[in-house]
């Protein structure tokens, strides 16, 4: 299977990689994972949907499934703990799985609302909190809301 290579630039077109900046994996099962921009040249996804970070200095770590995966958060400033998350990563979608239409919670006034596709296309961008998503293809779709990336799964 091909493997498709996406950037931080490319997927998350809206994030610089400043030296304080991280980038929190959330996972299904409440675990997480924390790295520090700077430190990456590329987050890849390969096409069996799996994650792995490749570093600057030519390392490689592996980061699981897709499928595992709540959500990415990026914080600019040093974690300590997941308690030091600012108070707005309260971004939420539901219904996740979705079929017709998706609402998002946690929107802050002028905040828009990008979707991604797994291969990170732009699919969507909107100020509304609900939007519908009948016609995109099923599968995997990252919503993208202030430093937030939230999963979502069309049915």
């Amino acid at each position: 299977m091909k493997k498709r290579l996406i950037t931080v630039l490319t997927l998350f077109v809206c994030y610089c990689a400043h030296a304080d900046t991280f980038l929190t994996v959330e996972y299904l099962d409440g675990s997480q994972a924390k790295e520090q921009l700077s430190k990456l040249s590329k987050i890849v996804f390969d096409g069996s949907g799996q994650i792995s970070f490749n570093y600057e200095s030519g390392g490689t770590a592996d980061y699981g499934a897709v499928a595992n995966t709540d959500k990415f958060v990026f914080v600019e400033g040093e974690l300590s703990s997941a308690a030091s998350l600012p108070a707005n990563p309260l971004v939420r979608v539901f219904p996740n799985p979705a079929t017709e239409s998706v609402s998002v919670t946690g929107l802050e006034d002028g905040q828009t609302v990008s979707v991604y596709t797994a291969a990170g296309q732009l699919v969507l961008r909107t100020s509304d909190a609900e939007f519908n998503v009948a016609g995109f293809t099923a599968g995997q779709y990252f919503i993208v809301v202030g430093k937030s990336v939230v999963k979502l799964i069309k049915k």
